[in-house]
């Protein structure tokens, strides 16, 4: 297989690979913005959670977790993609 194949195999998989980890992103966002802050006391309680002093217990999550999701799994991935530079050699 040439370079130029590669390299279009290669984006190809990062492609399919990106969309799937944004749809499980977006649905797992959904699941846990839809959780309310009473489902956390600790959490809530101790001001563990980013946002969470201006929140009452019937108020759901989807204010305060947008960021601090997004940051953790922005990380994760970037994590992913340094750990397969390391293991790929062209």
């Amino acid at each position: 297989m040439d370079e130029q194949k590669r390299f279009r195999w290669l984006f190809n998989e990062l492609d399919e690979k990106i969309d799937l980890v944004i749809d499980q992103l977006l649905e797992r966002m959904e699941i846990q913005g839809n959780k309310r802050v009473k489902n956390f006391p600790f959490l809530m309680g101790q001001g563990i959670w980013r946002g969470s002093d201006n929140l009452s217990p019937e108020d759901t999550l989807k204010r305060s977790n947008k960021t601090r999701y997004i940051n953790s799994r922005i990380y994760r991935i970037s994590r992913m993609f340094n750990s397969f530079n390391r293991k790929t050699s062209w």
